[in-house]
């Protein structure tokens, strides 16, 4: 009982998300599918009556034969006509179903923690949804059939019942073994297929990897084809081995419980014919019989396939209910709205990432004013880039808290505190957009001119990649979908990153790492240029490295996750501490004797 009513769940469900998408369609194909269903009846009786005049009436045409001929054409044509209306909608029904479906997951990704991203058990899931996503249309359109299959055999059964209602029975019985066994083996099947995401994951990255140019250079210089290709082989085995294991075992044993009705049918047939001999029967029954025999069976059969169809995908909505049930950690519950400019204390903040027992940050305290210029230095993995990802609410403080303002920062909203930030990321990336939309893409609602995006781009010092684009900032970034696409060094694009954080209004700006690409001149020019942009802003850079140090008001060293010393360079290099040390022996390299 509980698992028929899952069953419901399900279709009730998938009905509702068919209505939102496509109510009207969903309609239309529902009224094909009865009247389809109907007219194969109407074909059985007219050819009955066809038969048994004709053979009463050897060598007479009279009226009532030519009116039985023209509704059986007139049933053919509508037939006909009825199925390219049923192409016709199916086809806009599952246009607009996908289109609903995919810009409803592209959201759900969207909106998601960035947690859920480090998450191999996400990912499963994910993998599983993205494949299993237009199952939802397959179960829409199983219900639509369901609906005529069950009017096609309500018809069948009515009127052979009127015959004989022992053959309904005798040809419904024989076919319940194959609705529990097609049951059974479609659960089984599911099962195994939701073991495998991790492998198909795995073959699909190999597939990713062989297309993209990042990974291209590898690939050839250390002859990666034959392993990629062994790798992926190997999986591909273990893979289709286990699916041919179990759907050799579900074609032997459905294909024997699908031949029980067949052998009823021919059993009842023989009767038939036997009564058709002795004269009990016309000629014209046996032509009724064999119609709806055929329409019974086949109406069983589309039922129970629609039937299993619906409960096979309806695993594949549990999987994509399960995906719906994610939810955040990081809530928006905030009413408040920030406005700069921006003061940030951090009160005895304790963190860890989700899923892990070390902590990243213990018992960070600090505060920093508005406008005030702030250098975080340390060894990679010491807690600088978690800070940022704190007071951005990337994730949320295990113990402690952040005031901005002086309000506890989980009681603006969301949107409106990250409104006031703009950062320079480690991971930078270029979007596979026009010149102009990868820098404007930081802050849509800014309203500016083309000038403005260049001189932000000078700033950036990347000048010179407007002026090698052939199609001004019109250009796309990449070949990906335009064979005049611009090409960019890892440098280039980091510059391309550092515009775009350099074209948000904001309050606070961050600068994650932002020399790590760049050459020694190319770095000097973007420190000053950062110089004169951020003077009436809130600023934080994290650097390993130290030449940029002399930009900062103060200087906070993490060591481990802890904030050890803190100062101007000055007041540091007087403790004759870490830092010191750090500084020293970065300075050394540059000391060469002549």
């Amino acid at each position: 009982m509980k698992e028929f009513k899952n069953f419901c769940h399900t279709i009730l469900y998938s009905l509702h998300i068919c209505w939102k998408a496509a109510k009207g369609y969903a309609v239309s194909n529902v009224i094909v599918q009865v009247a389809n269903a109907l007219l194969p009846f109407a074909t059985i009786i007219l050819t009955k009556q066809l038969i048994d005049k004709l053979t009463l009436s050897v060598g007479i045409f009279d009226l009532k034969i030519m009116i039985i001929l023209i509704c059986l054409g007139a049933v053919n044509l509508t037939e006909a006509i009825l199925s390219k209306v049923n192409d016709y909608m199916q086809t806009m029904q599952e246009s607009l179903l996908q289109n609903y479906l995919n810009q409803e997951l592209i959201k759900k990704k969207l909106e998601m923690d960035i947690q859920y991203f480090d998450s191999p058990k996400y990912q499963n899931i994910l993998h599983s949804v993205e494949q299993d996503i237009y199952a939802l249309n397959s179960v829409i359109w199983n219900v639509i059939q369901f609906v005529g299959a069950l009017v096609t055999l309500g018809g069948a059964w009515i009127l052979l019942s009127r015959e004989n209602i022992l053959y309904c029975f005798a040809i419904s019985l024989t076919i319940l073994p194959s609705v529990i066994a097609n049951q059974k083996y479609i659960k089984i099947l599911y099962t195994w297929s939701l073991e495998q995401s991790p492998k198909e994951r795995h073959m699909g990255y190999i597939r990713w990897i062989s297309g993209e140019r990042v990974f291209s250079s590898d690939v050839r210089l250390f002859n990666l084809k034959n392993i990629l290709l062994e790798k992926y082989c190997t999986i591909w085995k273990s893979h289709f081995s286990g699916k041919k294991t179990v759907l050799k075992k579900k074609t032997v044993v459905t294909l024997i419980f699908n031949m029980l009705p067949e052998v009823a049918s021919v059993f009842i047939l023989i009767l038939l014919v036997k009564d058709i001999v002795s004269g009990l029967r016309t000629i014209g029954d046996y032509t009724l019989y064999i119609g709806l025999l055929t329409q019974l069976t086949g109406g069983l059969f589309l039922a129970i396939q629609t039937g299993m169809s619906v409960y096979g995908d309806k695993l594949k909505i549990d999987t994509l209910q399960k995906f719906n049930q994610y939810r955040n950690s990081v809530e928006d519950i905030g009413d408040e709205e920030l406005v700069g400019p921006v003061s940030i204390e951090f009160q005895d903040v304790t963190f860890k990432y989700p899923d892990t027992d070390t902590y990243v940050l213990k018992h960070i305290n600090f505060k920093v004013t508005a406008g005030e210029k702030i250098c975080l230095v340390g060894i990679n993995g010491s807690g600088k880039s978690t800070i940022i990802k704190l007071m951005l609410r990337f994730y949320d403080v295990t113990d402690g808290c952040i005031l901005v303002n002086g309000l506890n920062i989980q009681k603006y909203k969301i949107e409106s505190l990250r409104k006031q930030f703009s950062t320079l990321f480690q991971e930078y990336v270029s979007y596979s957009f026009s010149l102009k939309e990868n820098i404007i893409i930081s802050d849509f609602q800014k309203v500016s001119n083309d000038q403005e995006i260049i001189n932000v781009l000078r700033q950036a010092g990347a000048a010179h990649i407007l002026n090698q684009s052939p199609d001004g900032l019109d250009s796309y970034v990449t070949k990906f979908f335009s064979e005049r696409g611009i090409e960019l060094s890892g440098g280039e694009r980091q510059r391309i990153a550092l515009a775009r954080t350099l074209y948000r209004t904001c309050s606070v700006v961050f600068f994650d790492e932002p020399s790590a690409a760049l050459d020694p001149e190319a770095e000097h020019v973007m420190y000053e240029n950062i110089r004169s942009l951020w003077t009436d802003k809130t600023a934080f850079y994290t650097s390993h490295r130290l030449s940029a140090v002399h930009l900062a008001g103060r200087i906070m060293l993490l060591q481990n996750g802890v904030i050890t010393e803190q100062g101007t360079h000055k007041e540091l290099m007087s403790l004759n501490g870490e830092y010191s040390r750090i500084y020293h022996i970065q300075a050394d390299k540059y000391q060469l004797e002549i």
